[in-house]
Formats: structure tokens, C-alpha cells, sequence
């Protein structure tokens, strides 16, 4: 998440924005790296590849060590770890449904993150 100019919340996933967002978070934690840097809500307007590649630019400058995704689809993950290696993925349990959980679930297991 980030703030926009009339202060609200937005979802913003341009590289430029990830990269400031960690610089900032780099500043208030004090360190160097953070072990586990989550893209918590993916933009609709920016292509998940854009920005999973600048969260892999801050692990090559070892700033960040992992990528974690929370909130995503079976097919994004996989787009996604085709850019960089996925972490941790983050999924709202519902006792509804386990469809996407298991899609999910499946897809983590393909790629070797379970």
C-alpha cells in the first residue's frame, strides 16, 4: 500500500514505488536487509512481472533476502516465480471454499516453495 496525494490508501506496484517503500522501511528498521519482503496486494494496472523484478533488483543488491506474495492466483504465482524465485505466499483461509487454497497449495508444491 501506498498514499496517495489526497492521503488515502492506494495499491501501487511500480517499481518505483517498491523500491522506495523498502529504501523507507530499510530507514526506519535500522538494517541493512530485510529477510522477508512481502508484495502484500498485487496492482491491477501494473504486470506482476514489473513487479516482482524490482523486488529480485533488491535482492541482487542484497537488500532484500526473499519475496513473499499474499493474495494471489495459481497463475500469477507462477508468472510471478518465472521472474524471481517466490518465497512465501500469504492466502485468506475460508472455510467456504478451498478452491483457490488448494490451487494455490498445488502450484506451490510445483515449484518446489512447499
Amino acid at each position: 500500500m501506498a498514499i496517495n496525494e489526497e492521503g488515502k490508501k492506494v495499491i501501487d506496484g511500480r517499481p518505483s514505488t517498491l523500491r522506495q517503500q523498502c529504501e523507507d522501511s530499510l530507514r526506519r528498521l535500522n538494517t541493512d536487509v530485510i529477510d522477508l519482503y512481502y508484495l502484500h496486494r498485487k496492482d491491477p494496472a501494473v504486470d506482476i512481472t514489473e513487479s516482482v523484478g524490482a523486488l529480485a533488483d533488491l535482492m541482487r543488491e542484497g537488500k532484500i533476502r526473499s519475496i513473499g506474495l499474499s493474495e494471489v492466483s495459481a497463475a500469477t504465482l507462477t508468472k510471478a516465480h518465472k521472474e524471481a524465485p517466490i518465497s512465501a505466499v500469504q492466502s485468506e483461509y475460508s472455510l467456504w471454499t478451498r478452491n483457490p487454497e488448494i490451487a494455490v497449495k498445488d502450484t506451490c508444491q510445483d515449484l518446489g516453495s512447499v
